[in-house]
């Protein structure tokens, strides 16, 4: 999945390889799993807020699962249920 992070050009790609890994890559880096061991079986979106917020989910085991970078130099949260009210 490409995603364009706050329509400004910043494009990041995900998938999920063939063991169930998630990976990422943006113009500036290769690929590389996603941190905190996540599994997954297909990425679903993606949301982004201001002022950094960068939120990815993924199914896995018919749950919707969910990662934030908060931005100003923090990385990617450990993966939880996402809760829906506030994803889409």
């Amino acid at each position: 999945m490409e995603i364009n992070w706050f329509g400004q050009g910043r494009i990041e790609y995900f998938g999920i390889a063939p063991n169930r890994t998630i990976w990422h890559s943006s113009a500036s880096s290769g690929w590389v799993v996603m941190p905190n061991n996540g599994l997954a079986d297909e990425v679903d979106g993606a949301m982004a807020r201001e002022p950094h917020y960068r939120t990815i989910a993924v199914w896995a085991g018919g749950n919707l699962w969910c990662s934030t970078d908060y931005g100003y130099g923090y990385s990617w949260n450990p993966w939880h249920q996402c809760d829906l009210n506030n994803y889409i």
